[in-house]
């Protein structure tokens, strides 16, 4: 509370001394960012000693050809001394200024807006040619500007540019009125293609990933002749069959795109095909080509380049590979100004990040990291697929011991699930832990038994692994083991071989296998699946003391106790085992009697010795 007014006051004062051409330099400078330094000298000596004044006083500062404030703090305090008058009247001086050098493509666009401020009347050619320059730029906030004063001014002909600045800049409503313009003002088929995909990118990210955008795009190709835009049209179709869950169809569609041609050729058509195959659990065959494309590209940079190292990330994760996912994904936020999509690449590295702490057994980490994808999920190109960091975040809530906040997550995300059927397939297992945080085991097993057929019916295959494993963790039982195992014969990768490995082992009781899974969690760098093994591996193999109680128990009485011990009620009991309720009553009856059990609860001290046996 003290700094603060003393450096705003030192600054202020130091201001205040600066002569009458430096204090107007330093107001020019605020609006123009940095100015040429020949483009001052040209203003006039009285300029240039200015220019000399800013710096000696280190107020200004020459780097390279141009002149900028040494600090943003000079130039907050400018600002606030700049009333509308004076700035109308500096936007005067630099429009005189800079006009020996405005044939610089970001001073262009200045000079435009600065004389579209101070009334001077701009032709609409120049609106449009800035227009169409600021989208090259990716300035969406001037190709806005500059395209709705060209369309005001009758040209129809930056229709286009301007829906996409308005898509990325996320006013998604008008994004499509204006795409349909351009598609309905259309020329030429590059200008109709373009505008078309803008249109259902803008209804997609607005109401998400339904077939319907599929269908469009399909559509769209079959009436697009030339090879290049067919391949442009192809590409986006098999991003939106695999977005909407259609996964066989999006990797028929970008197979072809992904296999044949070069480098440069084949890389927009990763999105589709990579996910779709990862979400079948084909994650080995993505990295070998996602790996193979990021060193054919080498050194060069784009957008469909910088998105191969999203999906490579993604592949990781679910194969296996936690370390290369977190650098993968490392990467895709170092090049997200050349994807275009800032925004998205911070919610995908705190998802991705988040995901792989929680599966290290690092929870407040990964709380903390999904609650920051979750919240910043809300940019245009991340809405609709808002269901996976908030189905993750459900499970980390749950997992931390809070079954109110994983139970208001897995609702949130189970809202969003039918605009993204890419990542519906997790909604289930947030649903199962919500259930088990609030101490139903049995109704958890249940849903995520349900979430791994629904997840074998679909396809998604790594999301019908997990729900069968983590229902298997919830009821430890025989149908539960077979279900992972069935599960993991259609995924691949090291997640899919642990998995398999246990659910084997402790069906048949075989340490090798429980060995071959203990070491497959621990490459992973997943402890807490490593312990768990463990645990089964030291009981099976009598490294824990016997309990001649839980032996004397017949091998009905014991599996009714260990389900009773897991918090089954004796209907649930009665049901999973074919039972009546009346003789699972007596079943258990003995067994508490043999145990010296008062208590359901007294059985947690042999439930780890007790065999549920189905």
């Amino acid at each position: 509370d003290g700094l603060v007014p003393n450096a705003a006051a030192l600054t202020a004062h130091h201001m205040q001394s600066l002569s009458p051409p430096a204090r107007r330099l330093v107001d020019l400078l605020v609006i123009a960012g940095e100015l040429e330094v020949a483009d001052l000298a040209d203003a006039g000596p009285a300029t240039a000693t200015a220019v000399d004044e800013l710096v000696d006083g280190d107020i200004g500062t020459i780097d390279g050809s141009a002149v900028r404030l040494a600090h943003p703090l000079f130039a907050e305090a400018a600002r606030v001394d700049l009333d509308p008058a004076s700035r109308i009247e500096r936007l005067t001086e630099l429009i005189d200024v800079t006009a020996g050098s405005s044939q610089r493509p970001a001073l262009r666009l200045r000079h435009l807006r600065w004389r579209q401020e101070v009334g001077v009347p701009v032709d609409p050619s120049e609106l449009a040619e800035g227009t169409h320059l600021a989208m090259t730029m990716f300035d969406t906030a001037t190709a806005i500007d500059l395209g709705q004063a060209a369309t005001d001014a009758g040209r129809t002909d930056v229709a286009l540019p301007l829906a996409m600045a308005l898509l990325y800049d996320g006013r998604l409503e008008d994004a499509a009125v204006a795409a349909k313009a351009a598609v309905e003002g259309a020329l030429d088929e590059a200008t109709r293609t373009f505008a078309s995909v803008t249109g259902s990118l803008a209804r997609a990210y607005r109401s998400g990933f339904d077939p319907s955008i599929a269908a469009a795009h399909e559509e769209l190709l079959a009436s697009t002749t030339d090879p290049s835009l067919a391949a442009f049209v192809r590409s986006e179709w098999g991003s939106a069959l695999a977005f909407s869950g259609q996964l066989a169809e999006a990797v028929a569609a970008a197979a072809d795109g992904v296999a044949t041609g070069q480098w440069w050729e084949r890389v927009p058509f990763v999105p589709g095909w990579a996910g779709a195959m990862t979400a079948l659990g084909r994650t080995t065959e993505v990295l070998d080509v996602v790996g193979g494309l990021v060193a054919e590209a080498g050194g060069h940079a784009g957008r469909s380049v910088a998105w191969l190292h999203a999906f490579r990330s993604s592949a990781a994760l679910l194969h296996g590979d936690l370390d290369l996912a977190e650098d993968a994904i490392g990467t895709f936020d170092e090049l997200a100004y050349l994807a275009m999509v800032p925004g998205v690449a911070a919610v995908l590295r705190s998802e991705t990040r988040g995901i792989a702490a929680m599966w290290r057994g690092d929870f407040t980490g990964a709380r903390a990291l999904l609650a920051e994808a979750v919240s910043r999920s809300d940019v245009p190109e991340s809405e609709f697929r808002r269901v996976v960091p908030a189905s993750f975040l459900a499970i980390a809530h749950a997992q931390g011991g809070d079954p109110a906040g994983a139970a208001d997550l897995a609702s949130f995300a189970a809202d969003g699930a039918a605009q993204f059927g890419l990542g519906a397939g997790w909604v289930p297992l947030a649903q199962a832990w919500a259930q088990a945080a609030a101490g139903d085991r049995t109704g958890a097993a249940r849903i995520a038994e349900l979430g791994a057929r629904r997840g074998l019916d679909t396809r998604q295959h790594h999301c019908a692994l997990w729900c069968a494993f983590d229902g298997w963790r919830f009821v430890q039982s025989a149908a539960s083991a077979r279900l992972v195992i069935e599960s993991s014969a259609s995924a691949d990768g090291h997640w899919s071989r642990a998995f398999a490995a246990t659910a084997q082992g402790w069906l048949d009781q075989d340490l090798d296998l429980l060995t071959t899974a203990h070491k497959g969690f621990t490459r992973i760098g997943a402890p807490r699946f490593a312990d768990l093994v463990e645990q089964h591996r030291r009981r099976i193999s009598g490294a824990e003391p016997r309990d001649l109680l839980a032996e004397s128990l017949t091998r009905r009485e014991s599996e009714v106790a260990a389900l009773a011990a897991r918090g089954l009620t004796n209907r649930a009991i009665a049901e999973l085992l074919g039972l009546s309720v009346r003789t699972a009553e007596t079943h258990l009856h003995r067994a508490m009697g043999k145990l010296g059990a008062n208590r359901r609860d007294d059985l947690l001290l042999h439930a780890d010795r007790l065999d549920p046996g189905v």
